[in-house]
């Protein structure tokens, strides 16, 4: 599978401009190894969009901080950029539709194999103190896709 990335090891982050085109590993669910993958879904991207994000991360003027440190926390040296997508459900992990409700009976909130989907950019938790109490705009532990997680400039993403 193709992606688009920006990796450090190949140019630092002040010496470089624009992404790669790479060739990446198809992410897969695999709950024996990893059990957040129970709550994650794989997508085959059908549309992405281009924002004033992606264009602060093409020219190296934004999110330098969040970047590099989250690249650091995870032991790699590339990340897949992108954030606004929509895409088709390929694959469901088993307690992804234990995770979302609708409080209207008549609404049953449904993921599964074939289901179009999008996202918001910003992954939080649904566990610390701000998510329990409603707050989830100030999660401590929010993730930013293509920034501080892979994003969904790819064929495929992995989304919790």
């Amino acid at each position: 599978m193709q992606g688009l990335i920006i990796d450090t090891a190949a140019h630092a982050w002040d010496e470089s401009r624009g992404f790669t085109l790479a060739e990446l590993e198809k992410p897969t669910l695999n709950e024996h190894e990893d059990p957040d993958d129970a709550s994650s879904v794989i997508v085959r991207v059908k549309f992405a969009g281009v924002c004033g994000s992606d264009r602060g991360l093409w020219y190296r003027n934004a999110f330098k901080d969040q970047f590099l440190t989250a690249l650091e926390r995870d032991g790699k040296k590339q990340r897949v950029v992108g954030h606004e997508f929509v895409g088709e459900v390929v694959e469901v992990g088993s307690k992804v539709n234990s995770l979302y409700w609708d409080p209207d009976p008549k609404n049953v909130a449904k993921i599964e194999v074939g289901s179009l989907v999008s996202g918001d950019s910003h992954v939080t938790c649904g566990k610390c103190y701000q998510c329990r109490i409603g707050e989830a705009n100030v999660c401590m532990n929010e993730a930013i896709l293509g920034i501080t997680i892979d994003g969904i400039f790819a064929e495929y993403v992995k989304l919790p």
